[in-house]
């Protein structure tokens, strides 16, 4: 009888267990369930730009698992539906800034250029995360008025997610696009081409092209009605003659016509039957007066070759920097002018 007790008790213990296991198992299911839930329908909120649905996906996905990564790239989708590019960018940098040692980085910035996702790391991410990584900088990008960056995220991001969360996107950016060509006349539209040559020569260097391009552009932001316009499209073609200026400093550099190489490369000594007093010494020796000599020679060669060779790398930064500041104030100048309803004179302005 004791040992039939016993036996019972430890079955029910069993069965205790076995209940609670289910319970958990059960519950852990119907937490993922609605979790994928969620951010599905973050996901299709996002594609069509609904901020409130969205922000309710994200709460509920939030309150499921606040931590996980697709929740967390959530928030910065959430940033950039409420016209918060800047954050949204943050946030990505922080959600990726603890890389497994030994990696860079899936995601990092460098001053004003887009970000870098790195094409390694990102593939050892689950393809969901891939995804919503890749949409929301295309998001960002699309924010920003950068459409060729946005449509090769997207586009990315194809092989991966649904097209329903691609068109609406696709579509909104044609349709800015189209809206912005509308309301952009004719004058300011080759007024845009002509900033991109000045940009182009200016970052190749070609003195007599960008000045060239820079006088004429002078006296056609002259006719500008604005005078916002005016001073930032003049302070944008400053700045394009400046990167002009050292981008032709790079190019010497590089061509080797302002570089400080070492002359006077010893030459091995010949087999000598002379009786100079250089002769008089044996073979050995002066392979080993060579030798030497070769040795100072080739450590001051590869010292001025790393010099240039930083030198080169920071001309290049300023280069770019200051091409991107031209960028900007060329965007905001021309903003300027496109906001006013005539935005260029007959005659030029005071």
């Amino acid at each position: 009888m004791v040992m039939n007790r016993q036996r019972d008790k430890r079955d029910w213990i069993f069965l205790a267990f076995l209940a609670v296991a289910l319970v958990v198992a059960a519950y852990t299911v119907v937490q993922r369930t609605r979790y994928r839930r969620a951010i599905t329908s973050l996901a299709t909120c996002a594609a069509d730009a609904d901020t409130a649905c969205a922000g309710r996906a994200l709460e509920e996905a939030r309150a499921i698992d606040g931590d996980n990564l697709r929740t967390r790239i959530g928030q910065a989708q959430l940033r950039v539906l409420l016209g918060d590019a800047d954050a949204a960018e943050h946030s990505l940098v922080e959600t990726f800034a603890d890389p497994p040692k030994g990696h860079a980085p899936i995601v990092h910035k460098v001053g004003t250029a887009p970000l870098h996702i790195d094409a390694d790391g990102i593939g050892s991410l689950d393809a969901g995360v891939r995804g919503d990584l890749l949409l929301v900088d295309g998001d960002i990008a699309a924010a920003r008025s950068q459409a060729d960056l946005a449509r090769s995220r997207w586009t990315e991001a194809a092989t991966i997610v649904d097209e329903a969360l691609l068109r609406p996107r696709r579509d909104r950016l044609d349709r800015r696009a189209a809206e912005g060509e509308a309301q952009m006349s004719a004058s300011l539209r080759r007024l845009r081409d002509d900033f991109e040559k000045l940009f182009a020569a200016s970052e190749a260097g070609q003195l007599e092209g960008s000045q060239l391009i820079a006088r004429d552009l002078r006296d056609r932001v002259q006719r500008l009605t604005s005078d916002t316009a005016r001073q930032k499209l003049g302070l944008s073609i400053d700045a394009a003659q400046r990167a002009m200026m050292t981008a032709r400093t790079r190019k010497m550099e590089l061509d080797g016509t302002s570089s400080s190489m070492v002359y006077g490369k010893p030459e091995p000594p010949p087999p000598s039957v002379d009786r100079s007093a250089y002769a008089q010494r044996s073979y050995e020796q002066r392979m080993a007066e060579y030798q030497r000599a070769l040795d100072r020679w080739t450590t001051t060669q590869s010292e001025n070759d790393r010099r240039k060779g930083s030198r080169l790398g920071e001309l290049s930064g300023t280069i770019a920097t200051v091409i991107a500041q031209a960028r900007a104030l060329f965007e905001e100048g021309l903003s300027a002018a496109g906001a006013t309803r005539a935005p260029v004179a007959s005659v030029p302005q005071p």
